[in-house]
C-alpha cells in the first residue's frame, strides 16, 4: 500500500509540474502572433518516446477534438504529415508543449536566414548530445571546438578519398549484383537488407581500411566469440535508438534485459576495434608506408600536425589564449567523430539506396532515362577501367535519382535550431518576430521539400528528370548539353545549409552514383508479379510499400520484404 501511496504521489508531482510547465511556456508565446498548436505531450521526451509504442494507441481512443495534438506527438509524424500543417497554419507556426515551445518555418528565405545566422540559432546541444557515445564530435560541439573538429575531420573528405570511395563502390555493386542474379533470375525480398551490407562494407574500407567481399549476409554479434569490426558495427547501428537513448554505462547494468546488455557488449567491442585501429596508425605513417589512406589514418596525422603547430605558438606566444584551440583531437574524440560519420554516413545511404531500387522497379520509364545516360557515357568494354575523376562528373541523371529519392525520402526528418539564451527577432511577412530565449526552430525540412510554391503542383511526384536541364545554346552535342539543377536557397536542404553543412555530402554521392551505374548498365530491375497481377497493378504495389515509411531514428520502409524484385540482363 506505500509503495502504491509513493507511486501515485510521484504521478501527481509529475502532472503538477508538467501543467505549470504547460502554462509557463504558454506565457512566454501567447505574444507571438504566429499560429499555434497545443500539445501536453513532448515529442522529445525520451519517456515518452520509450513508452508511445504502447501509450498511443489508448489515446488514440479519446474523443477526435482532444486528440488533435496527437498528430504531432508521434515519433516521426513530419514525414506523414509533410506540408499539410503549413498548408493549413501558414510557413511559419508554433509548437506548444510543457518542455519546450518549437517553431516550424517552411518559408524559403527564413529557412535561409536561420542556416546562416549560425550564432543565432545554434545546433541543440542538449539534443544532439546523444551522440557523444564514444566522444565529442562535430555533430555536439560549438565554436572554436566546432572550428577545430571541422578543421581536422574534413582533411578526410577529398579528391583522393572520393576516389578510393568510388573504386569500393563499384567492387561492392559487382559483388551484390552477382548475388542477386546468380544461376537463374530469382526474386529477391532482401534488397534493403542487402544494400545496407554493401553501404556498411563501403564504410568500413573508407574509414578502417577494412576490406569486405558481398556475401549476402552479416552474422550476429552474440553468435561470435570475437565478433569483427563489421559485424560489431552494424549490431551497434542496427541498435542506435537505444544506444543513443540510453547512457552506454547503464546499457551495462546487471538487471537489464540481456538484449540491451549485448548492446553495451558491441559497444565495447566497437570501442575496442577503434582502439587497436588508433594504436596501428599511430605507429605507423600512412603517407610513408604507401598504403591506402583511410578515415582514422587522416584524423590521426591531421591532428598530430595541428598539436605540433599548435604547441610550437605556445612556445612562441604563450599569453595566446586561442593556441590551446588549435590543437588536434583528442583520441576519444577522434572516435566520436568516426562514429558520427559511420552512423550519419551508412543508415542513411541505406535508406536512400533502398527506397531507390524500389522506385526504379516500380518507374521502368526511369530506368530506361537512366540507361540512356549510362550508355553514352561509360566504356564500351568490361576491360576499360572506370576512372573516377572522369565519370562521376558526366553521370547527372544517376545523380539526379540521389538528388530526387532524398528530397522526398530524406531518412532524417528535420534539423532542429535552438535560441539560446537570448530573443531572437526575424521578419516574416512584413511582421518583426521575436523568438523567445530557449526555443526550438525548425526549418521544416519535409514540408519545405514537398512545398508546392517551390517544387510545383507535383510536388509530392517522384520524378528525377525535374533534376536535369539543357542548355539548346550549347556548344555541346547530346546529353553533355545537360546539367544538374540548382534550387533556389532554402528551398533544399538534406545535408544541412550554411556552414555547417554535411562534410559527407560528396562521399554519399560519389557512392551512390557509382552503385547506381554499375547495377543499371546492363541489367534493370523488375517487381516479381503475383499470379493474375498486371505489369501496373505490380508498380502500384511497390509504390504502397514504399510510402509505407515508418520513423525510428531514421525514416525508412515499414516492411520492404513485402515486395520481391528480379534483376535481369537487358536485350
Amino acid at each position: 500500500m506505500e509503495a502504491i501511496l509513493a507511486l501515485s504521489a510521484c504521478l501527481f508531482c509529475l502532472l503538477g509540474y508538467s501543467v505549470y510547465s504547460f502554462k509557463r511556456n504558454f506565457d512566454r508565446v501567447k505574444h507571438l502572433n504566429i499560429p499555434k498548436v497545443y500539445n501536453p505531450l513532448c515529442p522529445s521526451n525520451i519517456l515518452w518516446l520509450l513508452l508511445q509504442p504502447a501509450l498511443l494507441p489508448l489515446l488514440q481512443l479519446l474523443p477526435y477534438d482532444t486528440r488533435k495534438w496527437l498528430r504531432y506527438s508521434k515519433w516521426g509524424w513530419e514525414y506523414e504529415d509533410r506540408y499539410q500543417t503549413h498548408a493549413e497554419l501558414g510557413d511559419v507556426w508554433m509548437q506548444v508543449t510543457p518542455s519546450m515551445n518549437w517553431v516550424y518555418v517552411a518559408d524559403a528565405n527564413l529557412v535561409n536566414e536561420i542556416f546562416h545566422r549560425r550564432e543565432d540559432f545554434r545546433r541543440p546541444r542538449q539534443l544532439y548530445s546523444m551522440l557523444d557515445i564514444f566522444g565529442p564530435n562535430l555533430g555536439t560541439v560549438e565554436g572554436l571546438d566546432w572550428q577545430r573538429h571541422r578543421k581536422i575531420t574534413g582533411a578526410a573528405f577529398n579528391e583522393q578519398s572520393y576516389g578510393i570511395v568510388w573504386n569500393e563502390s563499384i567492387r561492392q555493386a559487382d559483388g551484390v549484383l552477382q548475388w542477386w542474379t546468380s544461376e537463374e533470375p530469382h526474386a529477391i525480398n532482401t534488397t534493403a537488407r542487402d544494400v545496407r551490407a554493401v553501404s556498411l562494407n563501403i564504410l568500413a574500407f573508407a574509414g578502417f581500411r577494412k576490406q569486405y567481399p558481398f556475401d549476402g549476409k552479416i552474422e550476429n554479434v552474440s553468435t561470435q566469440d570475437a565478433p569483427s569490426f563489421r559485424q560489431t558495427l552494424c549490431f551497434v547501428l542496427d541498435n542506435s535508438l537505444l544506444t543513443m537513448l540510453i547512457p552506454a554505462k547503464l546499457l551495462r547494468f546487471p538487471l537489464l534485459p540481456s538484449s540491451w546488455k549485448q548492446i553495451g557488449k558491441a559497444i565495447d567491442s566497437l570501442r575496442n576495434h577503434m582502439l587497436i585501429r588508433y594504436n596501428e596508425e599511430k605507429s605507423q605513417s600512412t603517407k610513408e608506408s604507401g598504403q591506402t589512406e583511410n578515415l582514422m589514418s587522416v584524423m590521426v596525422r591531421a591532428s598530430e600536425e595541428a598539436t605540433y603547430a599548435a604547441d610550437t605558438e605556445i612556445k612562441k606566444s604563450p599569453s595566446d589564449p586561442l593556441a590551446p584551440k588549435r590543437l588536434g583531437l583528442t583520441m576519444n574524440e577522434i572516435f566520436g567523430n568516426i562514429f558520427v560519420y559511420y552512423f550519419a554516413g551508412h543508415d542513411t545511404t541505406a535508406a536512400v539506396f533502398a527506397y531507390t531500387m524500389y522506385l526504379l522497379a516500380a518507374y521502368p520509364d526511369v530506368q530506361d532515362w537512366v540507361t540512356e545516360e549510362l550508355q553514352q557515357i561509360l566504356p564500351s568494354t568490361d576491360d576499360s577501367p572506370w576512372l573516377y575523376e572522369e565519370l562521376f562528373p558526366r553521370l547527372k541523371r544517376c545523380l539526379a535519382l540521389l538528388l530526387e529519392t532524398i528530397r522526398l525520402y530524406d531518412p532524417i526528418q528535420g534539423l532542429p535550431k535552438w535560441t539560446g539564451d537570448s530573443d531572437r527577432q526575424i521578419q516574416y511577412k512584413g511582421q518583426s518576430l521575436i523568438i523567445p530565449s530557449r526555443t526550438f526552430v525548425l526549418p521544416s525540412l519535409m514540408a519545405v521539400h514537398a512545398h508546392p510554391n517551390y517544387w510545383g503542383t507535383d510536388a509530392l511526384s517522384w520524378r528525377p528528370a525535374r533534376w536535369i536541364v539543357s542548355d539548346p545554346s550549347s556548344q555541346r552535342i547530346g546529353l553533355e548539353t545537360e546539367s544538374v539543377f540548382t534550387p533556389a536557397r532554402g528551398t533544399y536542404f538534406p545535408w544541412s545549409d550554411g556552414q555547417r553543412n554535411c562534410p559527407g555530402k560528396k562521399f554519399a554521392q560519389v557512392e551512390f552514383v557509382a552503385v547506381i551505374a554499375r547495377l543499371l548498365r546492363r541489367h534493370r530491375v523488375l517487381p516479381e508479379r503475383f499470379v493474375g497481377e498486371s505489369e501496373a497493378q505490380a508498380h502500384q504495389r511497390v509504390l504502397e510499400v514504399v510510402n509505407d515509411g515508418s520513423v525510428k531514428m531514421l525514416l525508412q520502409m515499414r516492411d520492404p520484404s513485402r515486395v520481391s524484385v528480379r534483376w535481369v540482363k537487358r536485350e
